[in-house]
């Protein structure tokens, strides 16, 4: 047995100055700036081919924990 975080599964992509979460099916949970490389706008070079992806578990007081 491995402990493992409550919520549910869902991805995090940050990219062209923006940052969304996604469920396992596709639907969007958020739009949110973020820290992430190319998460936010006025970060970095917001190149719409540059993303950083992560796969987390969001928990209902809208927090995203990375696997």
């Amino acid at each position: 047995m491995s402990a493992r975080p409550a919520g549910d599964r869902c991805i995090v992509v940050s990219s062209g100055g923006r940052t969304v979460s996604r469920t396992r099916n596709g639907r969007v949970l958020h739009f949110f700036p973020s820290a992430l490389p190319n998460g936010a706008r006025g970060q970095g070079s917001n190149n719409s081919h540059e993303f950083c992806i992560l796969d987390c578990v969001y928990h209902k007081v809208r927090t995203h924990l990375a696997v």
